[in-house]
């Protein structure tokens, strides 16, 4: 279904009273908050590194993103790329993909044989002729996913010379880079650039992604829905997937839901029992899943945070981390 369907449903959701009004409008919407800081930082021209954890559905929050800088003011043309196809390729394959895809975003064709882009320094002079040529043109915003999927060299190297493109045009500039990946990605610096953390939807709005699918439906029915999935982007959008196709019934028990989550299912179970697997981790794992939101110890949690089954929190000046989804703690009771 259309998303300008779905988002009508979400109207009349609100109408027919599947949402508390107060609860709504006052509740912190903590996905809805990043995306504003991400538009307005685009749209003064600086950069963004977007951590994107395990299961996040980033390049659905990009969409958005491109589709609000599209019709707002200043306007801003996007493009959204992913470089998931670059998995396993070599630093040819990788340069090669970037420029080809910088060119096309532009709308100019690397002068002179694309051969010249194989070494290094090849790669960075057809990259920076390509990002002086974009000219004055309209304001331009590349968002770039899947970045852990890029040979590093060639990262690194478009890195290099987007930032001498910063500096040597200034304010005159018309062109933006976001850099999106996993947990894993910010090993590497970019300058002027903000880091931000995708979050999972908060509980209004998991309730209101799953109405895009389900269109009115019980509040208890999709709260208990949640408290078994909470918010995690990709279970939460796959379950409204599955009521969708079953005409907007969302599942009733565990064992729909395992079924209704697909292949979902198959990867969390992996998670958790290489989590489980090791003693550390699961000691961990057992003791954030008991207490609640802990405060963020690297050593121990990186690793948790890495496989997706703990996320970071950030309030004022703490640094905690909690269980994703109650889901997770039930399995790993299992093992």
């Amino acid at each position: 279904m259309h998303r300008l369907d779905r988002r009508i449903r979400i109207l009349r959701g609100k109408r027919s009273g599947a949402f508390d009004p107060d609860q709504y409008y006052l509740e912190k919407a903590f996905r809805a908050r990043a995306a504003r800081k991400v538009r307005l930082m685009l749209r003064r021209q600086q950069p963004v590194i977007l951590i994107t954890p395990r299961w996040s559905e980033a390049r659905e929050f990009l969409d958005d993103i491109s589709v609000d800088l599209s019709l707002g003011r200043p306007r801003v043309e996007c493009r959204t790329l992913s470089m998931a196809p670059m998995f396993g390729r070599s630093v040819h394959d990788s340069r090669t993909w970037v420029v080809r895809a910088l060119g096309g975003f532009i709308g100019v064709s690397a002068e002179g044989p694309a051969a010249q882009a194989v070494d290094r320094q090849g790669f960075r002079n057809v990259v920076r002729d390509l990002l002086r040529r974009a000219g004055t043109g309209p304001r331009r915003a590349l968002l770039v996913h899947h970045l852990q999927y890029l040979q590093v060299d060639a990262r690194n190297d478009l890195i290099q010379v987007f930032e001498e493109y910063m500096e040597e045009m200034g304010r005159e500039r018309r062109l933006n880079l976001l850099l999106a990946g996993t947990v894993d990605v910010p090993s590497f610096e970019l300058e002027g650039a903000k880091r931000v953390t995708l979050p999972d939807f908060s509980s209004v709005e998991a309730l209101e992604a799953l109405t895009e699918y389900t269109g009115p439906a019980s509040l208890d029915v999709l709260r208990r829905a949640l408290d078994v999935i909470g918010g995690v982007p990709a279970l939460v959008h796959r379950l409204g997937q599955s009521a969708e196709a079953r005409g907007g019934r969302l599942a009733k028990n565990r064992e729909e839901l395992w079924k209704a989550l697909g292949q979902l299912t198959d990867e969390v179970r992996g998670a958790i029992a290489i989590v489980s697997s090791d003693e550390v981790m699961a000691t961990r794992f057992e003791q954030v899943a008991n207490s609640g939101p802990l405060p963020y110890d690297k050593e121990r949690d990186l690793p948790l945070v890495r496989a997706g089954v703990l996320q970071e929190i950030y309030g004022g000046l703490s640094h905690k981390v909690m269980v994703r989804a109650p889901v997770f703690a039930e399995m790993a009771l299992s093992y």
